[in-house]
């Protein structure tokens, strides 16, 4: 039931105002989320490690977490000398980036306050994009991934990391099925959007899948 709780909050991070995920999120203080997002026992589904694994090296390149909440990824980029831009559509949850992270310990780091259907990344400035329990909370999709695409650099990356569209047995992770979105959709937006070399990463996870896509160097 913990971890189920812990989910319940995750839902609504980013979501649009007119997502049911997002009335689950202000039913609680941010001091409370903020606990939630950073409990240790995250680590044992997450696999932070696995997603690590395949994002590749990042000493040097230059990162947007999207829909950052308290940092929990931020954290990993910035650990493996990423230059980091920390986005979220809520300050209270930026302002808190900013206390973890001082400037004055962690110069690689920025942060950003965007829309819900706006990233405002400046045109080719990133190497990676990358997104956590987020995707199903975006309306719009294919429109706000053009955005994501036209701020990636060429040979650039997206990785998306969300919740698998089937039931999930044992522990309760995660939104309800009907707000999950399957890969094979994902696959099909982010196409849309311009996105191609898309890769399927499924197996080594439990309850999510990780997709990255690149944007090819003649765009």
């Amino acid at each position: 039931m913990r971890l189920f709780f812990l989910m319940i909050l995750f839902w609504g991070c980013s979501s649009h105002e007119k997502n049911m995920a997002n009335q689950h999120m202000h039913q609680k203080p941010h001091k409370e989320l903020i606990a939630c997002f950073d409990d240790p026992v995250r680590d044992e589904w997450q696999k932070p490690h696995l997603v690590l694994k395949h994002l590749g090296s990042l000493k040097g390149k230059r990162i947007i977490d999207i829909g950052a909440g308290s940092g929990y990824f931020t954290k990993f980029f910035l650990s493996r000398k990423g230059v980091v831009v920390a986005a979220d559509v809520d300050q209270v949850f930026l302002d808190h980036l900013k206390k973890t992270f001082p400037i004055s310990q962690y110069p690689n780091l920025s942060t950003n306050k965007v829309d819900y259907n706006d990233p405002r990344m400046e045109k080719e400035s990133f190497d990676l994009a990358f997104t956590s329990n987020t995707y199903h909370h975006i309306d719009n999709r294919v429109e706000y991934f053009k955005k994501v695409f036209a701020g990636l650099r060429p040979g650039g990356k997206l990785a998306v990391l969300d919740f698998t569209p089937s039931p999930i047995s044992k522990k309760e992770l995660g939104p309800p099925l009907k707000m999950r979105v399957d890969p094979i959709t994902v696959f099909d937006e982010l196409k849309k959007a311009g996105f191609s070399e898309l890769e399927l990463i499924d197996k080594e996870f439990d309850y999510q899948y990780l997709i990255v896509a690149k944007k090819t160097e003649n765009h």
